[in-house]
């Protein structure tokens, strides 16, 4: 079969919606007798996939099950050829193939034949409670030279990409002899214990771990180049959590794949208290975040099962509202769904999604940020912090950090907040701070992010020299980028605060925070007692500062007589060069996620009139509306996506009640030469104001975007 004429670098010219209709259960289990090739090509080319992930080495790794032609050593010839099978089917029918090829999760019985291979624990047990009852290969290990060979064989084949299945050095691994040598010989150190976070030589084994993980998919990916350079390659890349529990490093890995992608959209058991509305939006901004120095597509994995059951489907609603979060945020999509689910009706509901995609891919997968408010997600605090999560995916097991300061409740608080009000906002990581251009945010956002390098607090200091507003809650800037408490507070100049003690008080279980002075921070709030986040820092307030909020004295039980006020600073507004430092020296965000006050939720309003006024108001929104802003590549139009999560008050979704007549005004940078909708196209008539138009959306079933034609171009910002 000769080269199609459009393949050079595919993946940056169509539209990133891939389809997994996993038969490998059915193939692993009946050979040839367990595929059916023609109706799978068939299938995705009716819900209008660009490419297929499809299994010809199986699913979790085992050398006696790979169907396709191979040399590797001591494993059978295939039973069958699977994958030239399936391309017979696939490449008329103008689907492209990316190979899966797991490389996380192997078949304990494959390796016990090779003990060699296998990632260990630091007492030097093999690791073989992979999904309970399987094993794992090293990176660093004789294995990687098995893969590589695999590659190069599949490579033989007229396919379009690889896509890696991890990898992952587990959370209590990888202790082999060839992972300690090289250790050894970087840093002429024993490695330390993964379980001691706090010994001084664990920065190095994430470092290490990161650098290994990268090395091992810069090789794998020249391997592939240098057979096909026009080949995708990419792999399962971090979703929200940290480097050390998988040696995933986004920043490192998206320099050496050609997509950044996470299972951003895998949803787990009880979806109403475990899962967050926003979970695929946050992902899908984060990894734009992650991608961006290195200029690369993102993708979410947004998984039709609802896990852990593997043969369990969500809901249409469910799966429509996955998509659209994913792209609202420039983001491609992989849709997962089993053999047993192929032919039902729900399925065809995924056609017009990615029908949608095709038509509007510029719309959607070459747009701009046109957020003015960002918050940040501090990979070193999330690798280093005493409060700090793992969460619960495919590869970690959930581990819970300590409550006070807990640094994903700050940040999913924070989230939700911002979401629930509607203001666009993006996500920036520790990389950012230190090396992009933080000007086009009017607002940025630092949720108890303790870990700080001296470079992140001198960069941020200027930021706000230079007319920006900065916001930090509880232990910000208190540790080194390694987790080290410093002395003294390095932001407590921009701050305009000093530590007057160096423990957090906590729980305040029942105590209150008192207003100060008629300012605007806090001139919306009626109620005199406001509730007191739970863990609070003693700190003082620098001369000139403001003080809008003071902690009342501690109660010993919530029926103990009045609260008194102790003077204490809650919040302090610093104005610093020509911009403004606000402080919160409580775990704010930790109380906006738990218990969604509305005094709370006021507090955060305010700030943002105060400081960064919302650029889109949707004055009758419900706080279940989602809303992405963002610009064409030519800066000619703005893009406003809405995401409609409002349903019944359970989950899964099966259906979302319609909003209508949403009344939208836009902040626009421009004169404005049309408003249209292209999910349900229409013309829609619009107002204009001074520097703003107002328009109505008829109805807003799960999603729509509006597209707003300027007559000049609109810059980064909208001011």
């Amino acid at each position: 079969m000769g080269k199609r004429k459009d393949e050079s670098h595919w993946w940056l010219t169509e539209p990133l919606s891939i389809v997994e209709f996993s038969e490998v259960f059915h193939i692993e289990a009946h050979g040839a007798a367990g595929t059916d090739p023609e109706v799978m090509a068939r299938r995705m080319r009716e819900i209008n996939a660009t490419a297929a992930h499809v299994h010809p080495m199986g699913c979790h790794l085992n050398g006696r099950k790979l169907f396709f032609r191979h040399n590797s050593p001591g494993d059978p010839s295939p039973e069958f050829d699977y994958l030239e099978g399936w391309l017979e089917h696939a490449r008329p029918a103008g689907i492209r193939t990316v190979v899966y090829f797991n490389v996380h999760s192997v078949k304990a019985e494959h390796a016990r034949r090779h003990p060699e291979w296998q990632q260990r624990r630091e007492d030097g047990s093999a690791k073989e409670d992979v999904y309970t009852i399987e094993s794992t290969f090293c990176l660093n290990g004789p294995w990687r030279n098995w893969v590589f060979a695999r590659l190069r064989e599949l490579c033989a084949y007229p396919i379009d990409g690889i896509f890696f299945d991890g990898p992952v050095i587990y959370a209590d691994c990888c202790y082999c002899d060839s992972c300690r040598r090289l250790f050894k010989e970087r840093y002429d150190l024993p490695m330390p214990p993964k379980r001691d976070r706090r010994h001084p030589d664990f920065p190095k084994l994430v470092a290490f771990q990161s650098d290994t993980m990268t090395a091992f998919m810069r090789k794998s990916r020249e391997v592939i180049k240098s057979i096909n350079p026009d080949m995708l390659f990419y792999m399962n890349s971090n979703p929200l959590g940290p480097d050390w529990a998988t040696g995933r490093n986004n920043r490192k890995l998206a320099e050496v794949q050609d997509i950044l992608a996470s299972e951003g959209g895998f949803f787990y058991g009880d979806l109403l208290s475990a899962e967050p509305l926003w979970k695929v939006g946050m992902n899908a901004k984060l990894l734009e975040a992650e991608a961006s120095s290195a200029n690369t597509p993102t993708l979410v994995f947004d998984c039709v099962g609802h896990k852990p059951w593997t043969y369990s489907m969500l809901p249409p609603t469910e799966v429509r509202l996955m998509w659209a979060s994913s792209v609202a945020h420039r983001a491609g999509t992989w849709l997962a769904i089993m053999k047993e689910s192929v032919e039902e009706p729900a399925v065809d509901d995924i056609a017009p999604l990615y029908d949608f995609a095709r038509r509007h891919r510029a719309e959607l997968f070459e747009s701009v940020s046109l957020a003015e408010v960002a918050v940040m997600v501090s990979k070193a605090t999330m690798n280093y912090y005493a409060g700090a999560d793992v969460p619960l995916t495919d590869f970690t097991a959930a581990s819970r950090g300590a409550e006070a300061g807990n640094f994903r409740d700050e940040l999913t608080g924070w989230y939700r907040a911002l979401w629930s009000m509607q203001v666009p906002f993006d996500l920036v990581d520790d990389y950012a701070i230190e090396h992009d251009d933080l000007s086009p945010y009017r607002l940025l956002i630092l949720p108890n992010v303790a870990c700080l390098s001296s470079g992140a607090c001198a960069a941020l200091a200027e930021y706000v020299r230079k007319g920006g507003t900065l916001v930090g809650t509880f232990e910000t800037g208190l540790y080194d980028e390694h987790g080290r408490r410093t002395s003294g507070h390095r932001l407590g100049e921009t701050f305009g605060i000093r530590l007057a003690g160096a423990e957090a008080e906590g729980p305040r279980q029942w105590d209150y925070l008192f207003r100060h002075g008629g300012g605007a921070w806090t001139e919306h709030i009626r109620s005199a007692y406001i509730p007191s986040p739970r863990y609070a820092l003693n700190v003082e307030a620098a001369e000139g500062a403001e003080v809008p909020l003071t902690f009342s004295r501690a109660l010993p039980d919530r029926y103990a007589g009045l609260a008194e006020d102790s003077g204490r600073p809650a919040m302090v507004v610093n104005s610093s060069g020509n911009g403004k430092a606000i402080y919160f020296a409580c775990d704010l965000g930790a109380a906006l996620g738990t218990w969604r006050l509305a005094e709370h939720l006021q507090i955060v309003r305010d700030l943002i009139e105060q400081c960064a006024p919302p650029t889109v108001r949707i004055p009758d929104a419900p706080p279940s509306l989602e809303v992405s802003l963002r610009r064409s590549a030519d800066a000619h139009e703005v893009l406003l996506h809405l995401v409609n999560y409002t349903g019944g008050m359970t989950r899964p979704m099966r259906r979302v009640v319609p909003l209508k007549d949403l009344t939208v005004e836009l902040r626009v940078p421009a004169a404005v030469q049309s408003v249209c909708t292209l999910w349900s196209p229409q013309e829609i008539d619009f107002e204009k104001r001074k520097g703003l138009i107002s328009f109505v959306i008829p109805v807003l079933h799960e999603y729509e975007l509006v597209k707003v034609r300027l007559r000049s171009k609109a810059g980064r910002a909208m001011s």
